[in-house]
């Protein structure tokens, strides 16, 4: 699955659960599209280096406002061989209307990184 349909997909669970539709969020695509905003967010952050995000589990899902949407759970990190889980929170905003587009906060264990929806799954739009 590329980078972009993984952004559209995040887009389309996001866009969901504003819409009070249920979710699957232990589904593996989801698991992986939050691992994929980790690695891209956090992953040049020096207290991460040599480390990966293998997925997120656990991940339960709060409508904050009309545009914002918290997930929260543990997101399993690896590095030399080892796993471990770390707290994981994320935050979805819907700034559209000021031609922001989907910002994404993500935080994991105590680092924090954030972006908007497209550049925090690497996509480049540029045709």
């Amino acid at each position: 699955m590329t980078s972009r349909t993984l952004a559209l997909g995040f887009e389309n669970v996001f866009q969901r659960l504003l819409f009070c539709e249920v979710v699957a969020l232990d589904n593996p695509e989801v698991s992986s599209m939050f691992e994929v905003i980790a690695n891209n967010l956090l992953g040049a952050l020096p207290a991460r280096k040599g480390q990966y995000s293998d997925g997120a589990v656990g991940l339960v899902s709060t409508v904050k406002t009309s545009r914002k949407v918290e997930f929260r759970g543990e997101m399993w990190v690896g590095r030399d061989g080892t796993q471990w889980t770390e707290p994981l929170l994320t935050t979805v905003t819907d700034k559209i209307f000021t031609k922001q587009g989907i910002w994404i906060t993500i935080i994991v264990g105590s680092d924090r990184g954030e972006g908007e929806l497209f550049s925090a799954f690497g996509v480049n739009l540029v045709c």
